[in-house]
């Protein structure tokens, strides 16, 4: 019997309990012979708290590498993304108050400093 096996990350909404329930699909081509069974099996997966914060922290820190690099302060960054205060990137870099950019600002902080967006997932 050969078993193959590919995952893959969904996020799955719950209209019901209205949140949201991360979860693994994984799929299982199940060979015998010359008969193949494919068969989708779903796995909860957890996720901390703190797994999250360091996921944003890592995100701020390199918009803040970059703007630095490229030579563009704090306050004009927000202004070529729309914003109208300094504390809109500067607390978000440093993940003040749980203040964290989302993919429109990393979309728009790209564009401004003239990078991929992958760069920020990287």
């Amino acid at each position: 019997m050969q078993k193959l096996t590919r995952c893959f990350k969904k996020l799955h909404y719950s209209k019901l309990k209205k949140d949201y329930i991360p979860f693994k699909l994984t799929f299982k081509l199940i060979t015998i012979g010359k008969w193949s069974l494919n068969k989708f099996f779903i796995e909860p997966i957890e996720f901390t708290d703190e797994e999250i914060r360091i996921f944003y922290k890592n995100i701020g820190e390199k918009v803040k590498k970059l703007r630095a690099e490229k030579g563009v302060s704090q306050l004009e960054l927000a202004l070529a993304i729309g914003f109208k205060t300094v504390s809109s990137v500067a607390k978000p870099e440093i993940l003040i108050d749980n203040k964290h950019f989302n993919l429109e600002h990393l979309y728009k902080i790209a564009k401004v400093l003239g990078v991929d967006i992958k760069y920020f997932f990287e």
